[in-house]
């Protein structure tokens, strides 16, 4: 099989692998138990915690696929309840623990963590300040532990290159979502 069946072949794989520890209970309850509250600006100060103490409209800017005005909110409810950084930090290291209990009996998590990993050491930074944010935290030296970070990183670059496309031909969030 060449990589373009391969990649092609993983295409949902990844996302849902990534998307799976985000809609987790555990991943709420550990950050509510971190102090980062309980609604969506725990979200927005984890997963969009790891672009720092930048201007709203940079994080409003990154969460391509939200109501700009709702990311707003969820962004200053965080942020009135954790720091940023300290919650990309977390998040973090919720997404390792999530990878590391859920994906323990999966056959091939150190192949998968080495492949993912050198896919995320070697990508282009351009374009994609998430991915930069998800990047730099600090990643796990065990790569069975990267299984889950890996791919979240891995997802931000192509949320990029979807908006990108849609941006192109001058789509915004609602007619983005109704395409499909």
């Amino acid at each position: 099989m060449d990589s373009i069946t391969v990649a092609r072949s993983m295409r949902g794989s990844l996302g849902m692998l990534a998307m799976a520890w985000l809609m987790a209970p555990s991943t709420r309850e550990k950050a509510a138990e971190a102090g980062m509250g309980e609604g969506q600006g725990a979200y927005a100060v984890g997963r969009l915690g790891v672009l720092g103490n930048c201007p709203v409209d940079n994080v409003v800017a990154a969460a391509f696929f939200w109501d700009p005005a709702h990311m707003r909110s969820m962004v200053e409810e965080g942020r009135a309840a954790f720091d940023p950084i300290e919650g990309g930090r977390v998040y973090a290291r919720i997404c390792q623990e999530y990878g590391t209990e859920a994906l323990a009996d999966f056959e091939g998590n150190a192949r998968l963590g080495e492949l993912l990993e050198r896919v995320v050491q070697n990508a282009a930074p351009h374009g994609v300040p998430t991915f930069v944010g998800w990047r730099d935290q600090e990643l796990p030296e065990d790569v069975v532990k990267g299984v889950a970070v890996f791919p979240m990183i891995e997802w931000k670059t192509n949320g990029a290159e979807v908006e990108t496309f849609f941006l192109g031909f001058e789509l915004m969030t609602t007619e983005t979502l109704l395409a499909g």
